[in-house]
């Protein structure tokens, strides 16, 4: 016979009991000029307190704070200015992706003039709530014709939402 610990069997009874899944909040956010809304899927591991509102208004700051961070990327906006919604420690690591990538993008490499001129645009957004106060999404992106991925990790201090990591590859 095998002996467990109190804190084994109470892993295994977790386990053993029947749960509903949640349902995923689902929809379309138009954005800029694109014809087609973007379509998003957010998943949830708790009983969520946000209405289809909230979702949806965090899930368009998602795909437009992405939009604003290639922007970044492409030295057509300084990354101070988005202090508002990035988290500090973020803001260096905007700047030293620029850095890394600006000699490529403005000195005439085919392969990266590519995506510097045309529109991000976001194609997608897939996350997961994971608490009250963090969510966690992936953003397909198209760019030029090249296509991206997007994550980024919101937490709520107060009444508002702060991008605590973004990352674009």
């Amino acid at each position: 016979m095998v002996h467990m610990t109190d804190q084994e069997k109470a892993f295994c009874e977790f386990w053993r009991k029947e749960r509903t899944p949640r349902p995923p909040y689902e929809g379309r956010i138009a954005m800029g000029s694109r014809d087609e809304p973007i379509r998003y899927r957010i998943g949830t591991c708790i009983d969520s307190p946000y209405s289809h509102q909230d979702i949806d208004k965090l899930a368009f700051r998602a795909s437009r704070l992405t939009c604003l961070v290639i922007d970044v990327i492409r030295d057509r906006l300084p990354a101070a200015l988005l202090g508002d919604v990035l988290h500090p420690d973020c803001i260096p690591k905007l700047a030293t992706m620029r850095f890394h990538l600006g000699d490529r993008l403005n000195h005439g490499h085919d392969q990266y003039a590519r995506i510097v001129y045309p529109p991000a645009e976001p194609q997608f957004i897939n996350g997961m709530l994971l608490s009250e106060t963090r969510i966690e999404m992936s953003i397909g992106l198209h760019v030029g014709g090249r296509q991206f991925c997007g994550s980024i990790i919101f937490e709520r201090t107060g009444a508002k939402w702060i991008c605590v990591y973004i990352d674009i590859g």
